[in-house]
């Protein structure tokens, strides 16, 4: 028969370690209920606390409910802090397993609601991190080669200097985003959306623009334009379409195997 899990947690546990988990603060209400129940059912002859009962019971259990709010406000902003540090003790680390672990603290994090997070010089090469909301986060420096950002959200987010070869970027947000000096040959941003997006001296060899959105682009040369993949079904803005089509007509048409 299967232990109760409550006492199954006692055994494993211990007692004493089991009750060292309960707050103090609700440890030292449970037992002035127990007291006043004790004296409820003792009071001889019926007095103050017989009839005050069930009102003092009430503020007790709102007090009660109040502390464990609070109890949770601390504890979020403890793992916040923990996860936060330890994405800082993994940066600068070239290794998949730091990774794993700066991944799996990036998770935790958006879990709470968190999205701009500080991740600059980070290894994340060969992450998955498609469907996440990272608008705002900062990758300056970060090695992101063949990252997958799927469908990311990525606005506003900072890519400055960082490695993104062969990166997966197909259908990611990522207006405004600042790409200076970013290495993104081989990327593919197959429909992603980079209006007002920065690039500023960043590298676009090979990379795949097909119905990507770069209209109001910063920074975007010809030159840049030149040495991509694809630019087929690419929004641009109307003057460098009529640079792209007088120069490069091919980049405007299905690309060859």
């Amino acid at each position: 028969m299967k232990k109760n899990n409550f006492l199954t947690r006692i055994n494993k546990t211990g007692f004493f370690k089991f009750i060292s988990e309960i707050p103090e603060a609700l440890f030292s209400i449970a037992l002035i209920l127990l007291v006043l129940l004790i004296l409820y059912f003792f009071e001889q002859p019926k007095g103050f606390i017989h009839d005050q009962f069930p009102s003092i019971m009430l503020d007790i259990a709102i007090f009660g409910i109040l502390i464990v709010v609070f109890n949770k406000l601390i504890e979020r902003k403890r793992d916040i802090k923990r996860w936060q540090e330890e994405i800082d003790d993994y940066r600068h680390w070239a290794a998949p397993e730091a990774t794993v672990r700066i991944v799996g603290n990036v998770k935790r994090l958006r879990r709470q609601g968190i999205t701009s997070l500080y991740l600059d010089d980070c290894f994340l090469s060969e992450a998955k991190l498609s469907y996440i909301d990272l608008h705002g986060s900062s990758f300056e420096g970060a090695d992101l080669r063949t990252v997958q950002f799927y469908n990311a959200t990525l606005h506003h987010s900072l890519f400055c200097e960082a490695r993104m070869q062969g990166a997966i970027l197909v259908g990611a947000d990522l207006k405004w985003a600042d790409f200076s000096e970013t290495k993104l040959q081989g990327a593919d941003m197959f429909k992603a959306t980079l209006t007002k997006a920065d690039f500023r001296y960043a590298i676009l060899d090979n990379a795949i623009l097909r119905e990507a959105n770069l209209m109001g682009a910063r920074n975007l040369k010809l030159d840049q334009l030149s040495r991509t993949k694809t630019l087929l079904g690419a929004k641009l803005d109307p003057e460098i379409v009529t640079q792209v089509r007088e120069k490069y007509p091919h980049l405007l048409e299905e690309p060859k195997a």
